[in-house]
């Protein structure tokens, strides 16, 4: 049976995944804000990927990954944060600390869990201080 949230078609497949992942870091953001955080950025693209929301919580500068799915049929969503994905945001982290001047910054990275639990509801689970990335940061 065809997945029910995919278009198929030539480019329609990606751009209705894009359209879903936008709507798990919109939520995802949001929840960010209710815990403290502020948002800085969001979709941070570097030659080395992206880094899906940037934010501040107190005096800490934050890499947040956010993972989102409609169902746990393919397990849970920080299960998908992989040591090859921690490398790639820590890579892309290390541009943009570089690009705004943020040599010494205290920084760390965290993932936002986010799933389906009804319609337009969603479940959060938010990982702090979720891994270090194999690179070192200025």
């Amino acid at each position: 049976m065809p997945c029910p949230y995919l278009f198929y078609g030539q480019g329609h497949v990606m751009a209705n995944l894009r359209k879903i992942g936008a709507e798990g870091e919109d939520a995802a953001a949001q929840f960010l804000l209710g815990q403290g955080y502020s948002i800085l950025e969001r979709n941070f693209a570097t030659k080395f990927g992206e880094i899906d929301l940037i934010a501040r919580e107190k005096n800490i500068l934050v890499f947040v990954e956010v993972k989102f799915r409609r169902t746990s049929e393919f397990g849970s969503p920080q299960e998908a944060v992989t040591r090859a994905k921690t490398l790639q945001i820590g890579r892309a982290a290390l541009d943009y600390l570089v690009k705004k001047r943020l040599s010494g910054v205290e920084s760390r990275f965290d993932v936002v869990a986010v799933q389906t639990v009804e319609d337009n509801k969603f479940a959060f689970k938010l990982f702090r201080d979720a891994f270090v990335p194999p690179l070192r940061l200025p």
